[in-house]
């Protein structure tokens, strides 16, 4: 179990609904009591990772895409993907030790491991940014969809509960950084204006 949260990647996911008449890109981290790093990118897609060979966060903002993030214990490496005007999530899969991606247009995406069915479960929303969290305790996998937002989830393992972080028109991804539960919760859901009328 200890191996599964080290080295899953879950989902972070994002809207950007006026990202040609906007350019800069900007991020906010908060860390809160709890031992879960927050940050989000305005008008960017962004992803985060725990690298426990280099015990540090790594982040990825992109702008036009979709991003996500996912730590290989094989190759002791962060494999990063990139889906232009559209989604993406990346999952470690320990039954198969193989990253499993799925690529979408003008859709958010999220993917998790359940390791009481030992697959990986995918859940796709259009137009909305949408997360999935293993839930150990309630042994299942929880969702949260976001129209038109970004949005992350990150197991609390303190409160034995999942944490959720929404933003409108912004990227969102959270890490636990307690040792055992290091998660990504990203990926990513990328649109344009045009999209949504």
């Amino acid at each position: 179990m200890m191996i599964f949260w080290r080295a899953v990647g879950i989902v972070i996911i994002l809207i950007c609904v006026n990202c040609f008449g906007f350019t800069s890109v900007s991020a906010a981290e908060v860390s809160d009591f709890q031992n879960i790093v927050w940050r989000n990118a305005y008008n960017a897609s962004i992803a985060g990772v725990y690298n426990p060979s280099t015990e540090q966060i790594e982040w990825k903002q992109a702008r036009h895409a979709g991003i996500g993030g996912v730590y290989n214990p094989t190759t002791q490496q962060i494999e990063w993907k990139q889906v232009f005007h559209g989604g993406v999530a990346g999952v470690y899969n320990p039954t198969t030790e193989q990253i499993e991606w799925k690529e979408v247009v003008k859709s958010g995406v999220a993917a998790v491991y359940n390791p009481m069915m030992q697959q990986v479960e995918w859940k796709e929303v259009p137009f909305s940014g949408v997360a999935g969290v293993y839930n150990p305790i309630k042994q299942k996998v929880e969702w949260k969809e976001a129209f038109k937002s970004g949005v992350a989830g990150v197991y609390n393992p303190i409160t034995q509960k999942a944490e959720w972080k929404q933003m409108l028109n912004s990227g969102v991804a959270g890490v636990c950084t307690i040792e055992g539960y290091y998660t990504l919760n990203s990926s990513s859901f990328y649109g344009i204006m045009d999209d949504f009328n």
